[in-house]
C-alpha cells in the first residue's frame, strides 16, 4: 500500500495510524495479561502462553514499525504527535519483550535441571531452589577465593618492596662511606700538595 501522504488530503495521513494504533493498543493488552497469566501457570500451559505470546508479541513489533514508518512520513502538522506516540508505545514494547525474556528463561532453566517440566511438585521447586542456592554458593566461594588470591599477592608484593628498600637503602650507605673515602682521599691530597709547593716549604728544604 502507498504510505504517502498527499499534502492536499491531510486528514488521510491520520488515518492509517489511527488503525495500527488501534491494533497495536489491542495487542499490547492481551500481550500483558498474557505475561500476567503465565507467572501462576506451570507444565504444558505456560510452555503454550509463553508461545503464544511470542507470536503476539512478533505480530505487535511489526504493527509497531508500521506506526513508526507512519509517523515518519506524516506531513509536518501531524508528525510530532504521531512520533510522540510512536516512542511511547516502543518503549512500552521493550518492557513486555523483557518480561517475556525472563518468563522464557525462567522456563530454561527449569528444564536444565533434567526433570519433566509439565509439574509443579513441591519436590520440583524444591529441588531448583536448592540448585540455585548451591550455584550461590559455589559464586561465593570463588569470591572468596579470589580475594585470598589478591591479598596474598598483596602481601607477597609488599614483602618484595620491603625488601628492596632495604637493599636501596645498604646500597646509599656505601655509596656515602664511599663518596666520604674519596673526598678524604681528594682533601689530604689537596694539603699535601699545597704544602710541598709552599714558598715555605721550599725555603727550609735542604739545598
Amino acid at each position: 500500500r502507498d504510505v504517502s501522504y498527499p499534502v492536499e488530503s491531510p486528514r488521510m495521513s491520520s488515518e492509517r495510524f489511527e488503525d495500527l494504533d488501534d491494533d497495536f493498543s489491542a495487542a499490547m493488552r492481551e500481550i500483558k495479561a498474557n505475561l500476567v497469566t503465565v507467572q501462576k501457570s506451570f507444565g504444558e500451559q505456560r510452555k503454550s502462553i509463553i508461545r503464544s505470546t511470542e507470536k503476539r508479541v512478533e505480530s505487535a513489533e511489526k504493527t509497531l514499525q508500521q506506526m513508526e514508518s507512519e509517523s515518519q512520513n506524516a506531513p509536518a502538522a501531524f508528525r510530532i504527535g504521531m512520533n510522540n506516540k510512536a516512542r511511547k508505545h516502543r518503549s512500552d514494547m521493550e518492557r513486555v519483550k523483557k518480561e517475556l525474556r525472563q518468563a522464557s528463561s525462567a522456563r530454561d532453566d527449569l528444564l536444565s535441571g533434567g526433570r519433566t517440566y509439565g509439574t509443579h511438585d513441591p519436590a520440583v521447586i524444591q529441588s531448583s531452589q536448592r540448585n540455585t542456592l548451591l550455584k550461590g554458593n559455589e559464586s561465593l566461594n570463588r569470591t572468596s577465593e579470589s580475594i585470598a588470591r589478591s591479598k596474598a599477592v598483596a602481601a607477597e608484593s609488599e614483602q618484595i618492596g620491603t625488601e628492596t628498600l632495604g637493599e636501596l637503602y645498604g646500597q646509599r650507605e656505601q655509596l656515602l662511606k664511599a663518596t666520604d673515602t674519596v673526598l678524604r682521599g681528594c682533601l689530604w691530597s689537596d694539603l699535601i700538595n699545597l704544602a710541598i709547593f709552599s714558598p715555605r716549604f721550599k725555603r727550609q728544604m735542604p739545598k
